[in-house]
């Protein structure tokens, strides 16, 4: 019972697979998002492109299916709001893998175990939904506390390959995981196994400006 009521908790962590290959990046300028009401900034990599979350949403809530058959993901993908997604490249350009870092928002839900609403209890909620939806994952690093602008968080890193059909995608994932009241904000950086030591250093801006007031 407890492992089904966490694996509601979804967070974006899961689908920064799904949308890489359908980011609808329309311009490099601005690179910063801002929303007054939930009290957040945050500032995109010199040079990539920003897209807004709503059109994000809506690519990886079709792609989801292709990673897994589990009906209580395929519902909670629903219940994300994509916030902000930034990528190197725009959609369309002839590369194997977009890397990208997301920023997305999530309400606990009613049924939530009191005990759990930490941020390192949604990241090791996170890593169940992780192992079900991508092939031989690996744990880098297991949840940890970690303070970002005076905001508590915990950081975790995963390894997974992602299958769709015949295609086989191993990715690595850096992801953070922030409490404000009753919502999930979640920023996470993915790009491919192989490239994710060369790339993750433009990680630092946007993790380094995120402010959650």
């Amino acid at each position: 019972m407890m492992m089904n009521k966490m694996a509601k908790i979804i967070v974006g962590i899961v689908f920064s697979l799904c949308i890489t290959q359908y980011v609808f990046a329309q311009t490099q300028e601005p690179v910063a998002y801002e929303n007054d009401a939930m009290g957040i900034k945050i500032t995109g990599p010199q040079g990539w492109f920003i897209t807004p979350g709503e059109k994000a949403g809506k690519a990886a809530s079709k792609n989801v299916d292709d990673l897994t058959n589990l009906k209580s993901i395929k519902e909670a993908i629903k219940k994300v709001g994509f916030l902000v997604i930034f990528s190197k490249y725009p959609f369309g350009s002839p590369i194997e893998f977009n890397h990208n870092i997301v920023l997305v928002v999530e309400k606990f839900p009613p049924e939530y175990p009191a005990a759990s609403k930490t941020a390192i209890g949604v990241g090791n909620a996170n890593i169940l939904n992780i192992k079900a939806m991508f092939k031989d994952t690996k744990i880098i690093k297991e949840p940890t506390m970690v303070i970002i602008n005076n905001r508590e968080g915990a950081q975790f890193i995963y390894e997974g390959t992602g299958v769709r059909g015949y295609l086989e995608t191993r990715i690595k994932c850096s992801a953070y995981v922030f409490i404000k009241e009753d919502l999930i904000y979640t920023i996470s950086f993915t790009d491919k196994a192989d490239d994710f030591d060369n790339n993750v250093k433009a990680f630092e801006v946007p993790l380094n400006s995120f402010i959650l007031k």
